[in-house]
């Protein structure tokens, strides 16, 4: 008798400890999704025809100078074109002799001069010229200037 009433007296103090309870709701299946934002991204395109590159000397500086001119159309807007650069490659050959960054000037038109003191390409020297751009979202397009 002692065990029932022990028995009783906890079930009564265990009704007076207070509960919780969580509810989980669930989206219909149907439902559509809040604020999902989808993106078109377009490929930057460089035109090839409009894409250059020469070497030419300063008398003033008495010094070489490669000019670059890339121009990038992306139909998502100049602005979403972030890299253009330019590799000089040893002509017919995979060796590197130097790398630049171009600058935006606006309008799809980036450009660049390095001089040739210092680069590690000469001016004279057959190049292979590779143009890469690459846009907001990591799509990219490249051209072969070949020598």
């Amino acid at each position: 008798m002692d065990c029932l009433r022990k028995l009783c007296c906890l079930v009564a103090c265990w009704s007076l400890v207070p509960a919780c309870v969580v509810y989980i709701e669930e989206e219909p299946e149907d439902a559509e999704p809040e604020h999902e934002t989808i993106v078109f991204n377009h490929r930057p395109q460089i035109l090839a025809d409009a894409t250059w590159w020469t070497c030419d000397y300063d008398w003033v500086a008495d010094d070489h100078f490669f000019e670059f001119e890339a121009i990038v159309d992306d139909p998502d807007g100049s602005d979403d074109v972030v890299m253009v650069s330019m590799t000089l490659y040893e002509a017919g050959t995979d060796y590197v002799l130097d790398s630049f960054a171009l600058h935006a000037e606006g309008a799809g038109v980036w450009g660049g001069l390095v001089w040739e003191s210092e680069s590690y390409a000469f001016c004279g020297e057959s190049l292979d010229v590779l143009v890469e751009a690459v846009d907001y979202y990591d799509d990219w397009d490249l051209l072969w200037l070949l020598d």
